[in-house]
């Protein structure tokens, strides 16, 4: 993970590396790459703006989770494209194994 090193989407989607000060006042409207509910669990996959590779020379710059049935990470990816596919993934994951939440005790 670089120091200091922030990233924004331009105006194609792409990650392009960016100063402090555009990192803190970029629209954030577009960092959600998908957001589904799928059997009462939450599916989310965002752009970071930050760097999360562990010493690669392709910043790692999505992640999905999946919230509902104990708070998971799912995949980190390098590009939008590749993040959109992790997250219908995802989503087809928890259908196909019919993942629940858990139930309510009480």
């Amino acid at each position: 993970m670089g120091i200091d090193m922030y990233y924004k989407l331009n105006e194609a989607g792409w990650p392009v590396v960016c100063t402090l000060e555009e990192y803190l006042f970029n629209d954030r409207r577009q960092q959600h790459v998908g957001d589904d509910t799928v059997l009462g669990l939450r599916v989310s996959t965002i752009f970071m703006a930050l760097d999360f590779s562990a010493f690669s020379p392709i910043p790692i710059l999505f992640e999905t989770m999946i919230f509902g049935n104990g708070e998971s990470k799912w995949g980190r990816y390098a590009y939008w494209k590749h993040a959109w596919v992790g997250h219908q993934y995802a989503v087809e994951f928890i259908l196909a194994k019919r993942l629940l939440p858990p139930p309510l005790l009480g």
